[in-house]
């Protein structure tokens, strides 16, 4: 039976959206393991990672059941680094090198042309890229992974990668977990103590800048104006937590404002909603956005980066980055309350047919296929 060895690197020691994408494609070749394992026909991959010291990815990985390896990606020429990953990928007998990182793909891709192993740079992120010549690491891999497919145009149109050599595909969700017929709405709305008539609007990320929970919090202190029977509830933790606690305080938005910290079942998170909205300033395709549909909510998000990829013209409300935008897109849903019902009632077989956790592996996988056999 055929095997190809994946080594996933990681050098962030946060727990967001990459990070948990990163593991999500490790368990779901993981479980396809498992079930081919006795087609003598089949072919197996098999991840490792390799990360920082204390990195928070490592101790899910680690509980999941990989080997996982510890490098300090301490800069992008950390010849520690460079030369202990091109001994690992030896040792390991690494088919393809996967890096995920700013840091972590310039070591990674410099060691892997030590190694002569082949190598993936995926790009998560939706921000523009330095198209500096002396930026070169993007053009070095032997393929480059986008998780939207406005990030892929933009790097071909900007940063000098092949359009051959370059591929869209977004964070697939798992449906044996975001599927709104395993959850009762009532016990995880007691579960997170909310309100039981007032309607819930919820948001799910990692509190950063680039996330603009604090539009978010700008708009529900104006719809609350508005639309008294409202509460708002935020998942996630960061480095703006802080703030964002501190504007509650200073507006007293505490009766109808929660910030619950980070979650370990987004599942039922959202069960308990009735409204989710992403305000992010940057994305690819946001994960939360794709589960918050897999549970057949209603959604509004920003129009930025590639969330429209998620869009199939009704299935969610886009409405422009900004603040008026925003207040607008609000009132106008909770004006109307049948509209949140019928929004949350859109066939999503879009998404279903498109950002699967199945389709994104079985996409992944002709990738290394291809790739392992160059």
């Amino acid at each position: 039976m055929r095997k190809i060895r994946i080594l996933h690197t990681e050098w962030s020691d946060g727990w967001g959206g990459q990070e948990m994408r990163i593991l999500a494609e490790m368990k779901g070749f993981m479980a396809q393991n498992f079930k081919i394992a006795q087609d003598d026909n089949a072919c197996l991959i098999e991840c490792e990672l390799a990360c920082k010291s204390g990195a928070k990815i490592a101790n899910y990985a680690l509980n999941a059941g990989f080997v996982v390896h510890y490098l300090p990606f301490k800069s992008k020429f950390d010849l520690k680094s460079i030369f202990s990953l091109a001994k690992l990928l030896k040792e390991r007998k690494i088919d393809i090198l996967n890096t995920h990182s700013g840091i972590d793909s310039w070591c990674g891709i410099l060691a892997s042309k030590l190694a002569r192993v082949r190598s993936i740079r995926t790009r998560h992120l939706s921000a523009p890229i330095n198209p500096s010549r002396l930026n070169f690491i993007n053009e070095l891999a032997d393929f480059v992974l986008t998780t939207g497919k406005g990030v892929k145009d933009a790097m071909i149109a900007n940063n000098r990668i092949n359009p051959n050599k370059i591929a869209s595909i977004p964070t697939g969700i798992d449906e044996s977990v975001f599927a709104p017929n395993l959850y009762d709405k009532n016990e995880c709305k007691s579960a997170f103590n909310l309100p039981k008539n007032a309607v819930i609007i919820g948001s799910l990320g990692v509190l950063r800048s680039v996330k603009n929970q604090q539009m978010l919090l700008n708009a529900i202190l104006e719809i609350h104006k508005i639309h008294k029977n409202i509460y708002f509830i935020l998942a996630g933790d960061g480095p703006k937590k802080d703030d964002l606690e501190r504007f509650i305080n200073e507006n007293k938005m505490n009766a109808y404002t929660k910030l619950i910290g980070h979650i370990n079942e987004p599942a039922k998170f959202l069960c308990a909603l009735d409204i989710f909205v992403l305000s992010s300033k940057n994305e690819g395709v946001p994960q939360a956005l794709a589960q918050a549909l897999f549970m057949q909510k209603a959604c509004l998000s920003t129009n930025v980066g590639s969330i429209k990829d998620l869009y199939d013209g009704s299935n969610f409300i886009l409405y422009e980055n900004s603040l008026n935008a925003l207040i607008s897109a609000l009132d106008g849903l909770l004006s109307k309350p049948d509209s949140i019902k019928n929004l949350s009632q859109n066939p999503q077989n879009f998404v279903r047919q498109n950002f699967s956790l199945e389709q994104m592996c079985a996409k992944l996988k002709n990738i290394y296929l291809k790739l392992s056999k160059n």
